[in-house]
């Protein structure tokens, strides 16, 4: 059986259903994906570098070593997502359900959390620099070994 790898940079993808999809390594930067629906899909080693997914439907979503650099999330649903070492830099998650994700070894550095909620996601050595947790919720988040120089911590103040 042949692999149909998917190169659809900048696409327009706006509420299509990509439920349980096979992704991997596809190419997606710049692609709108606003509204959705890939519940299950796997993303691994895609590239969604700024992708448009604001209310886009991951849950259980598997994005381990997916490029999300500059991409847009907010208000997205990524509950029990795994997003192992995924390169996520300055993404945009402003108020997006994380619950239950892995996001282990993910560089977050420099995203915007505000709001989100991280109850009960694994950010284990989770690179945070710089980012912002303003009013997160990270109710029992395991944040063992994850880097937090300069971040906005939820109750507002500046991690040293």
């Amino acid at each position: 059986m042949s692999h149909l790898k998917l190169i659809a940079d900048h696409a327009y993808l706006d509420q299509v259903n990509l439920t349980n999809a096979q992704m991997q390594s596809a190419c997606l930067a710049g692609a709108n994906l606003k509204s959705a629906r890939l519940i299950g899909a796997r993303l691994s080693k895609a590239n969604l570098e700024h992708g448009q997914l604001y209310k886009a439907e991951l849950p259980n979503a598997i994005l381990d070593h997916a490029n999300l650099t500059n991409a847009s999330l907010e208000q997205a649903d990524l509950t029990g997502a795994i997003c192992r070492a995924a390169r996520m830099r300055s993404v945009d998650l402003r108020g997006a359900n994380l619950s239950q994700a892995n996001l282990s070894q993910a560089d977050l550095s420099k995203a915007n959390l505000r709001g989100a909620n991280l109850r009960d996601a694994d950010l284990t050595q989770a690179d945070l620099t710089d980012t912002d947790l303003t009013d997160t919720n990270l109710t029992r988040a395991n944040l063992t070994n994850a880097k937090l120089t300069g971040a906005i911590m939820p109750d507002g103040s500046t991690h040293a």
